[in-house]
């Protein structure tokens, strides 16, 4: 599956991620390895048996995603004040489930300094957890994921895709916040170009993605208002 049409399956809310291999009729059995990818007809004399392996490459994500979970305690049934709904928790899990399925050669990559010697993924002080995980696949170079919860103060879950080069894809940028138990609530998702074509005219060069972007957008109209200058500057 390419990153294009990744980035359509994030912003777009899927009720059920289905990770079943196999299905299985009377007459034919159906093996899909994974979406994206094609379908193999088998005909056999008699019926498969109750239990079957799913692929191989969603076993080896499955295993990774939890060891990494794991290692910060995620994911969070609770908040840290105990009062307070994890509000984004969902996204969090969801962009697992996603990465489950769809990412190709997946790997943990360690969260720390450039020199190695400090260890970012979890932090803790008073009234206020965050936890950061990051991973590589064969169509990302880098995904990190960070969820904020201070409490009914503040919960945040932020997301960055940052494409293979190869793609010259644009990052994509996901930043769900809420303030003082959800009186405030701020949504930014953007992408932002990091290849250009055209060394004199970079202000256009998001008019290549324009076509495969405008579909989406369109489809959430409620989230298309026009941006406040105390965030971000309109380009």
């Amino acid at each position: 599956m390419t990153p294009i049409l990744l980035f359509s399956f994030l912003l777009v809310s899927v009720t059920n991620v289905c990770c079943n291999a196999f299905s299985t009729t009377r007459k034919q059995v159906y093996v899909k390895m994974d979406a994206g990818e094609n379908f193999v007809s088998l005909k056999l004399p008699s019926a498969l048996p109750i239990s079957l392996k799913k692929p191989t490459r969603i076993n080896q994500n499955v295993e990774i995603l939890t060891r990494a979970q794991s290692s910060i305690g995620m994911p969070w049934k609770e908040s840290i004040d105990q009062v307070q709904e994890l509000t984004f928790m969902p996204f969090w899990n969801h962009q697992i489930d996603f990465m489950k399925c769809h990412l190709t050669d997946l790997k943990m990559v360690d969260v720390c300094d450039r020199g190695k010697t400090q260890d970012f993924s979890l932090a803790i002080s008073k009234g206020v957890r965050m936890g950061n995980l990051c991973f590589s696949s064969e169509e990302f170079r880098k995904i990190r994921m960070t969820y904020y919860d201070a409490g009914k103060q503040t919960q945040v879950f932020n997301s960055l895709w940052y494409p293979d080069p190869k793609y010259n894809l644009p990052v994509l940028g996901i930043d769900l916040l809420q303030f003082a138990g959800g009186k405030r609530n701020l949504v930014v998702i953007d992408f932002q170009p990091i290849q250009e074509k055209d060394d004199q005219a970079p202000k256009f060069a998001h008019k290549e993605y324009d076509h495969f972007l405008k579909p989406i957008r369109d489809g959430f109209p409620s989230l298309q208002g026009k941006m406040s200058a105390r965030f971000y500057d309109e380009l």
